[in-house]
């Protein structure tokens, strides 16, 4: 059997029967600690494919798995570490090798470092963290909350000792022993003398006065720290993650190293939500709704909810409409797979959204598509990369959030949409939506599309059309009714202009009846034309 097996994500490893048999008795205590939501592998004859999972794990013979991510990357540790939150499953699991690596793709090592880092700049900033603790005790001056079953019990023998209780602020707390108890555990994991020493006085100044904790009760993973120490708050989200592994926590100290594996494709969805909520805050009247499900179907004799859509994150403006719904696929390539196009456009309609985004862990710039048939809602697909393994905190929000922006403003850029025969972004395809919607109100028994090439004009973009009838709606919105000095120049606005009359004189010689809107339209008028045109259909099919 192998010390050490190197494999990576979704690459099938052929492997002999000893570590083939090593590696799956590995998995269920894997799966155990990290209730993945995908399946992390699959054995093909004498190949054996992880999938979902990076970091390192101990075989049950004692030897190490490291599996690196799909995404070829130099520096991946340091992204998946600045993705960390207290809500993160690791698996972690003590290991008898003999000292660290010092790789920069040792996630242990890096993890181990980065502890160190963020807990001596929350000391530095903060000095230790205090808690109000309750404290029990008695005595023959009263200065606290008088225990009075327990003071009944022994008063006929000493009625002036008192049994009571009182709130102190203490850094000797659950939160500073947790802390305490993680630098222990990572000094094991730490590249070279220097960081394990780094690590070990740590374990000291967190808790400073006190004896070092050699236990902490693991239910304090899932506590929330104090809003007012918000500076430990990211040394908070690594050993909340690690203290929930019992059996780690627990370790008497046998181990003398550290293996920890993370599943990634949560991380994607942090990364989307934290590039999210730098979105909303640029923008006025944008908000990032908290993560939930909407119905999908309903049953048609109870109205309970059959199915339901829960996207991985969704804008709203402040009157209540969607701006976009948003996709993560832990998967590669640039093109969107058939069932992830399926999925995000399915929720996006649901959603009544404009705009469905499907974001991948990839480096790759937005691809845009059209939507066809689903009436507007959403109007387009983007498929974007988040470069999630080149990662760092805060400026990597902005980054991201910079490529989300982009999309939501403007799928495709103007000047392509034109050369492309579609209507320009800021020529108002909210109204045309509310058009679109007031003339299927008032005429329900017609069918309308919206945004479709057609028949004999497939090589047009059609705003609204009437199914089955020669009838087109072309709304012409803000920017086509200003002077030319307005609306992008003399040049841009002649194109503009040349290329309507061709399409009103392509759709006159097809015999397609050709209703133009502006803004600022009069409902009435346009239902009084378009009765028109139903009736002179009619006449003419007759």
């Amino acid at each position: 059997m192998s010390e050490r097996l190197t494999l990576r994500e979704f690459e099938p490893a052929r492997l002999d029967r000893g570590d083939r048999n090593e590696l799956l008795a590995a998995m269920p205590a894997l799966n155990a600690q990290l209730a993945p939501r995908l399946r992390q592998y699959r054995v093909d004859g004498d190949t054996v494919t992880l999938s979902n999972l990076v970091g390192s794990f101990t075989l049950p013979g004692g030897g190490i798995a490291e599996v690196a991510p799909k995404i070829r990357t130099d520096d991946w540790t340091t992204a998946v570490i600045d993705l960390l939150s207290s809500d993160t499953r690791l698996a972690v699991a003590g290991s008898r090798r003999s000292r660290s690596s010092q790789r920069r793709d040792d996630l242990s090592a890096a993890l181990a470092l980065e502890y160190a880092r963020r807990l001596e700049r929350a000391l530095r900033r903060e000095g230790p963290l205090q808690v109000y603790e309750r404290k029990q005790g008695s005595a023959r001056r009263l200065s606290g909350r008088l225990d009075v079953t327990r003071w009944m019990r022994t008063v006929a023998m000493d009625p002036a000792r008192f049994p009571m209780s009182r709130d102190e602020l203490s850094v000797s707390n659950d939160f500073t022993r947790g802390l305490s108890v993680v630098a222990g555990l990572l000094s094991r994991s730490a590249a070279g003398g220097e960081l394990a020493s780094r690590l070990r006085r740590l374990q000291a100044d967190v808790v400073p006065g006190q004896p070092i904790p050699s236990f902490v009760n693991p239910s304090i993973a899932r506590r929330r720290l104090p809003a007012q120490w918000a500076a430990y708050a990211p040394a908070w989200d690594i050993a909340a993650a690690l203290l929930r592994n019992r059996s780690v926590v627990g370790d008497p100290g046998h181990a003398t190293g550290l293996e920890i594996a993370v599943e990634p494709w949560p991380l994607l969805e942090t990364l989307l939500e934290r590039a999210l909520r730098v979105v909303a805050e640029r923008t006025p009247g944008l908000s990032l709704e908290p993560k939930k499900t909407h119905p999908l179907l309903l049953t048609s004799n109870t109205g309970g909810i059959a199915q339901s859509v829960e996207p991985d994150g969704l804008l709203r403006w402040s009157d209540g409409r969607v701006a976009a719904a948003f996709e993560a696929k832990y998967a590669g390539g640039e093109t969107p797979k058939r069932d992830h196009v399926f999925q995000a456009l399915t929720t996006a309609a649901a959603l009544d959204s404009p705009l469905s985004v499907l974001v991948y862990p990839g480096k790759f710039a937005e691809s845009t598509f059209d939507v066809i048939g689903f009436h507007g809602r959403p109007v387009r697909l983007v498929a974007l990369g988040m470069d999630m393994f080149g990662y760092r905190s805060g400026s990597g929000d902005t980054a991201r959030a910079d490529a989300l922006g982009r999309a939501l403003a403007a799928a495709v850029p103007n000047r392509t949409r034109e050369d492309a025969g579609l209507p320009r972004i800021d020529e108002g395809l909210d109204s045309e939506i509310r058009l679109l919607r007031e003339l299927r109100e008032v005429f329900p028994d017609e069918r309308l599309e919206q945004q479709v090439r057609t028949g004999r004009l497939a090589s047009q973009h059609l705003d609204i059309v009437f199914s089955a009838r020669d009838i087109v709606i072309e709304y012409h919105g803000e920017r086509a009714s200003q002077p030319v000095e307005l609306s992008g120049g003399s040049a841009l606005a002649q194109g503009r202009q040349e290329r309507d009359t061709n399409k009103r004189l392509l759709r006159r010689a097809n015999g397609i009846r050709l209703i133009e809107v502006h803004q600022n339209y009069v409902l009435a008028e346009v239902v009084h034309e378009v009765r028109e045109a139903l009736s002179a259909s009619t006449s003419a099919s007759g």
